[in-house]
């Protein structure tokens, strides 16, 4: 990697809370609406089943079951997708992934603090700034997230990156 001033520098271990954010995170929004959208078409189908006076139970109970169904893929597939990733990185690693990542004027570099792999990648690559509560997500143009910890910078404050990153990633579709 090359040797720069570093000018932001954060440190994210990716924990279940964290990877529960990122799974959420990688849902579209679009995906998430088209979920919902039939929860509500599969709930009112069922609800008209059993009340319509025409007692297709039948039909109702399938609904009621498309219902899960999206409800799990909505709520519970984020849940068990994060909980198998930290069941790895324990079984493999035995604790957490943690990466540092650090900001230079040029690019971005991060590092895997169990593996050792490093990487490094410039701005341009940033396709995409979003955050959650806790989490800054820069997506690449690999499709690959780079998440950062709000509370995890060990230099500059999340206010600073904010507005660091704006100029950065001028390219990149900013939702912060």
């Amino acid at each position: 990697m090359k040797k720069e001033e570093i000018l932001f520098q954060n440190r994210c271990a990716y924990t279940r809370p964290v990877m529960l954010e990122m799974y959420r995170k990688a849902y579209s929004t679009g995906f998430v609406l088209l979920l919902m959208i039939f929860e509500l078409v599969f709930i009112l189908s069922a609800l008209a089943s059993f009340v319509g006076g025409k007692e297709n139970y039948a039909s109702g109970f399938m609904m009621l079951v498309y219902f899960a169904v999206t409800v799990f893929l909505h709520v519970g597939l984020p849940w068990v997708r994060a909980g198998r990733a930290v069941k790895q990185a324990k079984a493999v690693f035995h604790g957490p992934v943690t990466v540092d990542v650090l900001f230079s004027e040029h690019e971005l570099q991060s590092r895997n603090e169990v593996t050792g792999a490093e990487s490094a990648v410039e701005y341009g690559q940033i396709v995409q700034v979003s955050q959650s509560k806790d989490l800054y997500f820069l997506k690449l143009k690999s499709r690959i997230f780079v998440l950062l910890d709000k509370k995890g910078f060990e230099k500059g404050s999340p206010e600073e990156f904010e507005r660091f990153i704006r100029k950065k990633a001028e390219n990149a579709k900013i939702l912060l």
